[in-house]
């Protein structure tokens, strides 16, 4: 039953009714008993309205009730990033990825949050990581071209590197919402078509971020 309802409140946020999506996931959320499921989706509700802080108490529990829930700690991650907590989103992606998340948009958030840390050396290594597993990044190409240029204070050299990586034909990666959730539910698609094919069931999860958050899985 709340398997069903995370999946209605996941198809009325990513159709940008996020609102009648908090009216079915509400008082069942607040419940000690709420499965991870349903917490993300309840959790992405929130933040497509804005509610970062209000949405990240629900992200946390849903790691908390499935810890093995790779989406869910990329979801928690995404949060934390939107809400600048640095040093927590960096453990939180750590840990879905050491479950077996290994997309390009987990590096990108992996790499805004050390950039926020000023973690310069570690940040350009984590942008690099998004290119080697998609070259044509949008979004990893303009990040990175913007911390060589923040580091080196070379304009044109960083112009210059993006501008060749854009004639090689990165396609536009930037999808609605918030920096570190936009991605989540591009993510989350990727990943739950993974997921269906290793386990016959498995709770309807959501990356935020992401992706489209983050809509109902959660960037």
């Amino acid at each position: 039953m709340t398997g069903e309802l995370a999946k209605q409140a996941r198809a009325l946020t990513g159709a940008g009714r996020a609102a009648q999506a908090l009216a079915l996931t509400t008082g069942p959320a607040a419940s000690p008993a709420a499965g991870a499921d349903l917490l993300m989706a309840h959790a992405a509700a929130l933040k497509a309205q804005g509610r970062l802080a209000e949405a990240l108490p629900f992200s946390r529990r849903a790691v908390e009730r499935e810890p093995g829930n790779r989406i869910g700690w990329y979801n928690y991650a995404a949060t934390l990033g939107d809400l600048d907590y640095g040093d927590a989103c960096v453990d939180a992606l750590h840990k879905a990825m050491a479950l077996g998340l290994d997309r390009p948009e987990v590096h990108l958030v992996m790499a805004r949050a050390l950039t926020t840390l000023k973690r310069y050396d570690e940040a350009e290594q984590a942008f690099e990581a998004v290119l080697a597993r998609d070259p044509h990044h949008a979004a990893g190409h303009r990040d990175l071209a913007q911390l060589v240029w923040m580091r080196t204070g070379d304009a044109a050299g960083a112009l210059a590197r993006l501008e060749a990586a854009m004639t090689g034909g990165p396609q536009d990666a930037e999808l609605p919402g918030s920096p570190f959730e936009e991605r989540c539910q591009a993510v989350e698609g990727d990943q739950e078509r993974a997921d269906e094919a290793e386990q016959p069931q498995r709770p309807e999860q959501d990356l935020e971020g992401a992706h489209r958050p983050c809509a109902g899985h959660q960037c």
